[in-house]
Order: C-alpha cells, then structure tokens, then sequence
C-alpha cells in the first residue's frame, strides 16, 4: 500500500513538483498535498499516483518490524533526448567546403 510518506519520498527524488505529479496523474494537486499531510483518499485515486511513480522508475519498500517505508529508484537505461549534444569524444563528419572562387 502507497503510504503518504511513499508518495512524498518519490516526489522528492524525482524533484516533482506538486503541480508536476498533478500532470502526469491527472489527480488534482490539491488531493496529493492532503493525501500526503494524511488525509484519506480514493484507492483508484492513489492507484493513478502509484503508476505515474512505478513509470518513472520508483520502487517502493513496505514498512516492517524493524524499518520504516522507503522507496529505491531503477537504473534507468540512459537514452539521449532528442536533440541532445552528440558525446565530445565522438569522430564528427568532416565538413565539405562549398565555397566558389
């Protein structure tokens, strides 16, 4: 079960915003903020909440005996966005000179 604590610790790895976590779920930023004070919410509610995080690669660690909640991030495999910088390291295609005389 996604506890409050859960829900705060996996904005905060993945340094989302309220507002943030609101867009990706479709659950009102509102609801999220009192969820996350304590305040009970629908299980379909948090069940939307608890996919968004899974998505972005958050496991999430049950409270026992000796331990509290907790929650672990995937290594994600790293893909470059588009447009990003090709690696400095990387041979670039020589230029043709166009130039006329």
């Amino acid at each position: 079960m996604l506890s409050p604590t859960h829900v705060r610790m996996a904005r905060a790895a993945l340094n989302w915003t309220l507002k943030e976590l609101e867009a990706k779920t479709g659950v009102n930023k509102n609801t999220i903020s009192r969820y996350e004070a304590g305040a009970a919410i629908l299980t379909d509610t948090l069940q939307r909440i608890e996919r968004a995080f899974k998505a972005a690669g958050v496991i999430f660690i049950d409270e026992d005996d000796d331990h509290g909640p907790g929650i672990r991030l995937q290594k994600m495999a790293e893909k470059p966005e588009v447009g990003h910088r090709r690696d400095l390291n990387e041979k670039r295609p020589k230029r043709r000179n166009k130039s006329k005389k």
